[in-house]
């Protein structure tokens, strides 16, 4: 949505300063590695986010991102303990969707952390629980955490 151009500017801009730092581009890579993936090209990082369309996940129209919101908020109903993931995306793909509730924090630093998170699984880390720990260094490394 419109209302939120000036955030996305910022986030992206900070997403792609990481594109240009040595230490987060390895353990960007090195992480992908761990994780099995098997062919890390060099500015892995950098790839992933030059095919990244982001989308706003609550206005999508396309059925997988629909069903993965469905999917959510019944896993939200039947579970206190679930945490709605901010973003999400398809592994190897193209597409992330930022869900309305990141967005709305308004920061930029989160929203970068979410861009960052899902170009992991655009370059090809998995989505099971042991990834998602796995890609929380990157938060750390990169000083932009997922909410």
């Amino acid at each position: 949505p419109p209302k939120y151009s000036n955030l996305m500017d910022r986030a992206i801009r900070l997403a792609y300063q990481l594109a240009f730092n040595a230490a987060f581009n390895a353990a960007f890579e090195t992480t992908l590695r761990g994780l099995g993936v098997q062919q890390v090209p060099k500015d892995a990082y950098l790839i992933a986010l030059e095919k990244m369309v982001v989308h706003h996940a609550e206005t999508s129209k396309n059925e997988r991102a629909m069903a993965e919101l469905k999917s959510d908020a019944l896993a939200a109903a039947t579970s206190r303990e679930y945490r709605s993931p901010a973003a999400f995306s398809i592994i190897n793909g193209r597409d992330v969707w930022l869900r309305d509730f990141l967005l709305r924090s308004g920061s930029d630093k989160l929203v970068a952390g979410a861009l960052m998170h899902e170009a992991a699984h655009l370059a090809g880390a998995p989505g099971n629980l042991l990834a998602e720990f796995a890609l929380e260094k990157l938060g750390v490394v990169s000083g932009y955490r997922r909410q």
